[in-house]
This record gives C-alpha cells, sequence and structure tokens, in this order.
C-alpha cells in the first residue's frame, strides 16, 4: 500500500514540475514574443483578385467500388510521393498517381490494428501509430512490415509535426476535466508539442499551446476551437489554436514563440439551421455562433497562406497571404476547377510541396479524389 501511495505521488509530483516548467516557459515568452496588428488590408493593390487552379493529375476513385472512404491526412514526402490515410489504412502513390502500396491489415497481430491513428513517412519507409492495440509500426518504402513495439498505453496524437534530426515532433493531447462540475463550461485542452525519439521511449514536452472545448455533463465535449499547424524549413512552426483570427510563429530551435500576428476580420455567422436540435435526453452541442475564423494553414514559395471562412459568392476561398515575418502582404480568392471542390478546407485534406498544390477533392455525386494542381495567377 505504501509503495502505491509512493507511486501516486512520485507521478503526481512529475505532473507538477512539468507543469511549472511550461509555465515558466511561457512567462518568459510572453515578454519576448513580438504582437503584430496588421490592418484590414493588404499592400497588393490586386489583393482580392481570383486565383485559378489547373489540374495537373487526378487520382480518381473507382465508380464501381470505391476505394477511396473520407480520405484525410494528406502529405507529400520528400521524392513527391503522396500518402493519404483512408478506411484505417494509408495509401501511398507515386509522383505519377500510380499505387505504390497500402498498409496495416485490420486486426491485431503483427502489421495490423483496429486504429491506426497517424503515420509519418520516414528515410527508410513509414511511421505508423497504432491507438488499438497501442503500439508502432515500421514499414519499408515498398509497403513490407519491418517491425513494431507496444506502448504501455496509447497515445494521443492529433497529429505529427514532422522529422527532424531524427527526431520525431507532434502534438499530444491531454483532456482535462478533473473538477469540472458544470453542466457546460469552457475548458482549455492542452496540446503539448512534443519531441519523440523513434521508439517513442523519451518524450520530451517543448511547449504548450491551449484549444478551447466546450465540456457538457463532464462527459461529453465539443470544440470550440481547433489547432492547425505548418512548418517551415524544420525550424518555423506557425500555429492557430483559437478560434477566432490569430497566427502563432513559435521557433522550434530555441524553443519559443517569436510573433503573435493577426488583422482585423470580419467573423463569419453559423448558420443557425446547421446546428443541432435538442432533443429530451440526449446531449447535443451548444449552438455555434461563428465559423472558425482560420480552416488552415499552408506554405506556399515562402509565403504563409491563411485559408480563412470567409467566401465569395461563387463559394471560392478568401486565403490571405503573409510574409514569413508576419506582414500581411496580399489575398485572393481561390478557384477549383468547375464541379470539383475540397472535401473539407481544413488540415489534412489540403497540402502544399513547392509550387503545386495538392487536394482532397470530392465531385457533385459525392466521389473522392486526389488531385495535384498549379496555381494560376494571370488571369
Amino acid at each position: 500500500m505504501n509503495v502505491n501511495r509512493e507511486n501516486v505521488w512520485r507521478e503526481g509530483m512529475k505532473k507538477v514540475v512539468a507543469f511549472l516548467i511550461l509555465f515558466f516557459i511561457f512567462i518568459l515568452n510572453s515578454f519576448s514574443q513580438e504582437i503584430i496588428e496588421n490592418p484590414v488590408k493588404p499592400e497588393n493593390p490586386r489583393a482580392g483578385r481570383i486565383v485559378h487552379l489547373e489540374e495537373i493529375l487526378r487520382i480518381n476513385d473507382n465508380e464501381q467500388d470505391p476505394f477511396f472512404r473520407y480520405p484525410s491526412s494528406l502529405s507529400v514526402g520528400p521524392d513527391d510521393c503522396i500518402y493519404v490515410y483512408n478506411d484505417r489504412q494509408i495509401y501511398k502513390f507515386d509522383a505519377l498517381g500510380k499505387l505504390v502500396f497500402n498498409v496495416v491489415g485490420r486486426g491485431q497481430g503483427p502489421g495490423e490494428a483496429s486504429m491506426a491513428v497517424r503515420y509519418i513517412p520516414t528515410p527508410d519507409g513509414l511511421l505508423v501509430l497504432s491507438y488499438s492495440p497501442p503500439k508502432v509500426m515500421k514499414f519499408n518504402r515498398q509497403g513490407e512490415f519491418v517491425g513494431e513495439k507496444k506502448l504501455e498505453k496509447p497515445i494521443h496524437l492529433p497529429e505529427f509535426v514532422g522529422l527532424f534530426d531524427n527526431k520525431i515532433y507532434g502534438f499530444l493531447e491531454e483532456p482535462r476535466l478533473q473538477g469540472v462540475t458544470k453542466d457546460e463550461a469552457y475548458v482549455d485542452f492542452p496540446h503539448n508539442l512534443c519531441e519523440f525519439d523513434m521508439d517513442f521511449k523519451d518524450t520530451k514536452i517543448k511547449y504548450s499551446f491551449p484549444v478551447k472545448n466546450v465540456v457538457l455533463k463532464r462527459s461529453a465535449w465539443y470544440p470550440r476551437a481547433r489547432l492547425n499547424f505548418i512548418v517551415k524549413d524544420s525550424k518555423s512552426l506557425f500555429i492557430s489554436h483559437t478560434a477566432e483570427y490569430k497566427i502563432v510563429k513559435f521557433n522550434m530551435e530555441e524553443n519559443k514563440v517569436e510573433k503573435i500576428f493577426n488583422r482585423k476580420y470580419k467573423r463569419i455567422k453559423y448558420p443557425p439551421e446547421l446546428n443541432p436540435k435538442p432533443r429530451a435526453g440526449v446531449i447535443t452541442s451548444p449552438p455555434r455562433e461563428y465559423y472558425y475564423d482560420i480552416a488552415t494553414l499552408l506554405v506556399y514559395n515562402d509565403r504563409l497562406w491563411v485559408v480563412t471562412s470567409t467566401r465569395d459568392k461563387n463559394n471560392n476561398r478568401l486565403v490571405d497571404v503573409y510574409d514569413m515575418e508576419g506582414k500581411y502582404v496580399d489575398s485572393f480568392y481561390l478557384a477549383y476547377p468547375e464541379g470539383r471542390r475540397p472535401r473539407n478546407f481544413g488540415y489534412g485534406t489540403v497540402a502544399v510541396k513547392g509550387s503545386h498544390l495538392y487536394s482532397v477533392d470530392e465531385d457533385e455525386e459525392g466521389f473522392f479524389s486526389i488531385a495535384i494542381y498549379s496555381v494560376i495567377d494571370d488571369r
């Protein structure tokens, strides 16, 4: 009994120490970070124009036996291969759209999982983090199973950030509902930027970014903010973690917030008819008043694209453009080809590499595809 109490005390002290470290890091950063308030309009006189996407390649679904089922976690590897998470499996396509492999079998055995959570391309192939059963699986470049390591408990990882210098970076979500007694409350869920080794044996918390959620009946929660991020050259991490328009520039080498920047933004009302109707005996989300101001973040040719919630009459999205120092320099409406639209303009459904935009699209009949586009800005 004493041993158990001592272990509980030690674990509690570890959490207290970790919290204090993050608290002091936050305090120190608050004195050094630069806050940039940009004007409503950017400096480019052509701001607000239409920028078109021109299709280069499309990986189509099979209408007779569709295999794309709400694909997500789209990414592009160093060799221009395309990766996507689809129906609890990870698909890899080469730069010409040919299927290279799909990995993770359904089950509990080696190379299998009932819930494969996240993946990250590595120089040797692919690393896959499974939630159930909790383990890390490794596959080579051809998709052949190499090995796996079981974990003591599941890792709540919303997304990987990247692999730099043989270290894995990602966000750990830590829901904390202890002490919440109200039927409805807004709680900040910590999302800790962490550094992992390749086997997830060693974890270091680098920084924490709170994301606000709504707690209902102390057993269910619904997001009222969303974590979006994009990394530039393994050093600069741009993050949006509030419902309102705000971007944080985080220096991963120096482990500090460098800048916080925004612009005056007119929030977009959320249609009341889309809110769930209250039902007796059923927990429903409180009504939303606004869309999230920022849908996702992208880096295109040394510019930060902030995809907003604003649309024009043709449903084209407004994209705000910043330089790497947080200065608002341009804006445009991004127009997809007729009959195409992104499945959901958010993290994991749109990616950029070089001058190409990659997108999980949905056509008018509800079939999914993955497209590579050129960005045409001369019309």
